[in-house]
């Protein structure tokens, strides 16, 4: 089994060069700079899978530019979501239609804090500790697909300019009938890109911003109210009204 590392950066952050110094030596990494590409960050996750798999890996770990691995994590999630390892609390199997288990088609870290802390530096002790946990529902900073993602789901909406992509993409993934969970330890430093850049985040949190955008368009892709409150949970449509994600039955493969 192959795997690879991408990591989606935003002018390429003060904090990249720790992100990939974490990184196994020898690994196939892919950058890619939102702010110089201009892309949408859908936009960026779907060049890095569609590359790298093209290149032959079976397995596209996409990751941010304020994250940590450890030296395992990357592995964790490559033989965690292709080949059925057992796994804390949570028994996989090869064959993921036995047991009453859904298929995996996504499969994330989770932060060893286990909790929403703003952090500037890593607690190495407790990162390297952490012992590897099912956790259900997938974090979107660090995650890890396959050819079968592709197969089920298709594309990452590059509809979205940035908020909702992972909210939009964990929904097809439950309308397929499908699952994505969250294993390997990672550190995540909490919302760091918005902390390095304020004067950005304060543009794309304002009134008619990016945030706001986003978040129209997930509620009119699902049948949600868009109004002061969240439109997630709140969806009525099993079916998106518009937009990538035409979804394939994943008992039809």
């Amino acid at each position: 089994m192959r795997w690879a590392y991408a990591v989606t950066t935003y002018a390429s952050g003060p904090m990249l060069q720790t992100t990939l110094a974490s990184i196994p030596e020898d690994s196939r990494v892919l950058v890619v700079d939102t702010r110089t590409s201009r892309w949408p960050l859908a936009r960026s996750w779907n060049h890095a899978v569609d590359t790298l798999l093209e290149e032959g890996f079976d397995a596209v770990i996409v990751m941010n530019d304020d994250v940590v691995l450890r030296p395992d994590t990357g592995e964790l999630l490559a033989w965690g979501l292709l080949e059925g390892q057992f796994m804390v609390d949570r028994p996989y199997v090869s064959d993921w239609g036995a047991a009453g288990h859904p298929e995996l088609l996504l499969l994330s870290a989770r932060h060893a804090a286990n909790s929403d802390a703003c952090t500037d530096v890593p607690d190495w002790d407790l990162l390297h500790g952490a012992e590897p946990k099912w956790q259900p529902g997938p974090d979107f900073s660090t995650f890890c697909v396959g050819h079968r993602f592709r197969e089920v789901v298709g594309r990452f909406d590059e509809g979205f300019e940035l908020w909702f992509e992972d909210n939009d993409t964990h929904r097809r993934i439950r309308m397929a009938g499908c699952e994505a969970g969250a294993l390997a330890p990672y550190w995540h430093f909490r919302n760091g890109t918005i902390r390095t850049d304020r004067a950005w985040a304060a543009a794309a949190t304002a009134p008619g911003g990016t945030f706001e955008r986003s978040k129209r368009r997930y509620a009119e892709k699902w049948g949600a109210p868009f109004d002061a409150g969240s439109p997630l949970g709140r969806e009525t449509l099993a079916v998106p009204r518009f937009g990538d994600g035409v979804l394939t039955p994943a008992a039809t493969s």
